[in-house]
């Protein structure tokens, strides 16, 4: 994370920061300013929860030390967090200015390679297992009972058996349980049934995804890339080991990075093996891509986005699977940043 510094001048929250939550050793340090002829309250909260995940409300929990603050005062987060904010929660006048700083590198999740080069875990990938994106078919239908998730989708499409037991599965949603990534797979009992686990009332045979295939393009995972990390001529990779349907369905993967799509590979017929989407950096502010995994050449015009280098940018892996009777399953994926 690089240093925040984030102002209130009224009562209210600022918008939440995040931080490397597996960094090892973890530590935070945070200083509290007032200013303007001060005469408020306010305090530092964190979250556990994923701030990225548009479905998720984070839950707020105040810092220990640092609540009921009216004049200036330093504090420590030294236990894993997801994101904090600041929160003024009484003002008459002034000003508090939050400064936070965020130490040194993880050693488990860099790696030098010896050519300035950093291998990077994402940070909320399941343990032991992948992702699983299926389009599944037309008039699907999902039951549940007793916690457990029963999909009816005829001729699905997704390889029956143990397999795919255990990974993280997307489920377009239906009435009763909502659009999202779910763990995990019990179940691919047949070419027409899927289950997973998810606790909640029982309900019977509703329509997913409005009695449609999926085939949107959906957010996999992603990651902060802090700012400053990237510099002139660096590179970013991202590798997955991906497969899917040897059908004549398009399996494809997208990179976004700060909201834009820079790179991205499709396949169909050929989707099982390990492919590298890569982009370039030119400058402080310059990103180039290309619509092809590494090592291929294209007649597609690069990508050219600009994006501020030396702030937080968010790294986004996305997803697609083009028709019904589909799937593509990413069974590991890790990022490089060759400095």
């Amino acid at each position: 994370m690089t240093p925040q510094v984030i102002s209130l001048s009224s009562a209210g929250s600022t918008a939440w920061i995040p931080v490397d939550y597996i960094q090892n050793p973890y530590y935070i340090s945070l200083a509290l300013v007032f200013s303007n002829t001060p005469n408020l309250t306010c305090k530092v909260e964190y979250t556990l929860d994923n701030v990225f995940d548009t479905l998720v409300t984070p839950t707020a929990f105040a810092h220990t030390s640092l609540t009921n603050i009216t004049t200036n005062t330093t504090g420590s987060i030294t236990y894993p967090i997801r994101a904090f904010r600041l929160t003024v929660t009484a003002w008459t006048s002034g000003t508090v200015t939050l400064t936070a700083l965020q130490g040194v590198t993880n050693p488990q999740i860099y790696t030098t390679t010896g050519s300035g080069s950093l291998i990077y875990r994402f940070p909320s990938w399941p343990s032991n297992t992948g992702f699983l994106l299926a389009s599944l078919v037309a008039s699907s239908t999902a039951s549940r009972t007793s916690n457990i998730v029963t999909i009816t989708a005829t001729a699905h499409g997704i390889t029956t058996g143990a397999p795919l037991v255990g990974y993280r599965f997307y489920y377009p949603g239906s009435p009763s349980l909502a659009a999202g990534w779910y763990d995990s797979i019990l179940t691919i009992p047949d070419a027409n049934t899927i289950t997973f686990s998810n606790i909640g009332a029982d309900f019977t045979s509703e329509s997913i995804n409005s009695g449609a295939a999926w085939t949107g393009i959906t957010d996999i995972i992603s990651t902060v890339i802090a700012g400053g990390m990237l510099k002139d001529q660096s590179k970013v990779s991202v590798y997955t080991l991906r497969s899917g349907d040897t059908t004549s369905i398009t399996k494809a993967l997208y990179i976004y990075f700060g909201g834009t799509y820079i790179s991205g590979s499709t396949a169909a017929t050929a989707p099982i093996g390990g492919s590298k989407l890569v982009f370039s950096c030119l400058g402080n502010d310059a990103v180039r891509g290309v619509s092809v995994i590494e090592g291929a050449l294209t007649a597609t015009a690069i990508n050219s986005i600009t994006k501020n280098l030396l702030s937080d940018q968010i790294l986004l892996l996305r997803g697609a699977v083009s028709a019904a009777s589909g799937f593509l399953v990413i069974h590991a994926a890790n990022l490089e940043i060759t400095q």
